[in-house]
C-alpha cells in the first residue's frame, strides 16, 4: 500500500439551489474536445503492486481512456459513468478541477476532476458523466476559474 498525502480542495461552492438540486461552484473548467485520448486496458492488481512506473496511481482498478495533448504538457487518464465510446465523442465534454493529491512511490501529483457535458434539459446547467485525473500539469493551477452549475 502506497501512502497518500493528503488532498487539497481547489475549488469554492457558491450556492446549492434547494427547488432543483443544482449545485454552482467557482472551478477551474477545461474543455476536452482537442485532447488525445487512447482506450487503456484494465490492468491487475498484481501490476500495482509491482509499482510499475508507467501507470497512474489507481490506474490499474479503472477501464478507462488515457490523455495527452501535443499543445500542452498533459497526461492522466479518464473514466466516463455510462461506458460510453470517448473515441467517437460528438458533444462538447468538460474536465472540472476539484482537488490535488501527492501520491508516493513514484513521487506525483494527480489533479481530481469531474467530467461534464451540457444538461439537455437544464439551460446553461452542466451534468456528470465522469471523472478524471491529471498528472503533474502545475500550469492547471494557474487558469481561470469558471462559475459551473451542475444538476
Amino acid at each position: 500500500m502506497r501512502p497518500d498525502d493528503g488532498l487539497v480542495q481547489d475549488y469554492k461552492i457558491l450556492s446549492v439551489d434547494k427547488a432543483t438540486g443544482i449545485l454552482t461552484i467557482s472551478a477551474i473548467r477545461l474543455d476536452i474536445t482537442r485532447w488525445d485520448l487512447s482506450l487503456i486496458d484494465r490492468i491487475s492488481i498484481q501490476d500495482l503492486n509491482r509499482k510499475n512506473g508507467r501507470l497512474a496511481y489507481r490506474q490499474s482498478l479503472i477501464q478507462g481512456y488515457g490523455v495527452s495533448s501535443t499543445d500542452v504538457q498533459l497526461t492522466g487518464w479518464i473514466k466516463f459513468d455510462d461506458d460510453r465510446d470517448a473515441l467517437k465523442m460528438t458533444e462538447p465534454v468538460f474536465y472540472l478541477y476539484l482537488g490535488e493529491a501527492m501520491y508516493w512511490g513514484e513521487l506525483k501529483v494527480q489533479y481530481w476532476g469531474l467530467l461534464l457535458e451540457n444538461d439537455p434539459t437544464r439551460n446553461g446547467a452542466f451534468r456528470r458523466v465522469g471523472m478524471g485525473s491529471l498528472l503533474d500539469f502545475e500550469p492547471l493551477k494557474t487558469l481561470e476559474r469558471q462559475d459551473t452549475a451542475i444538476a
